[in-house]
């Protein structure tokens, strides 16, 4: 499956995620994105930081590293902040184990 978001620039983009691959993936192609690698903290930043314009939250966290939490603890969490769920994005290994990723235009 192939997802094509166009992100302008100047966009502020927040990432929740703790594979290293995916996180670099992000960072070669956002010039600026602000990063978490557990739920907790993720929802710390989002938190204290004005909303953000595009969330990409990892529905697997911890799967294979045992981190606390997962994308949807914080989706719910920014539910609960009345957040309407607009541009966020909630990339997941598909069943062959691959990593389905967004194409970026902007």
């Amino acid at each position: 499956m192939k997802l094509t978001i166009s992100i302008p620039r100047g966009a502020r983009v927040f990432l929740l995620d703790d594979d290293d691959v995916r996180i670099k993936w992000f960072l070669e192609r956002l010039i600026s994105i602000t990063i978490a690698k557990e739920a907790p903290d993720a929802i710390a930043i989002l938190d204290s930081y004005p909303l953000f314009d595009f969330v990409f939250l990892d529905h697997d966290l911890g799967l294979f590293t045992g981190t606390e939490g997962d994308g949807l603890q914080v989706a719910q969490h920014l539910a609960s902040r009345g957040f309407d769920g607009h541009d966020i994005v909630i990339p997941a290994r598909c069943g062959r184990g691959d990593i389905a990723q967004p194409t970026f235009r902007g």
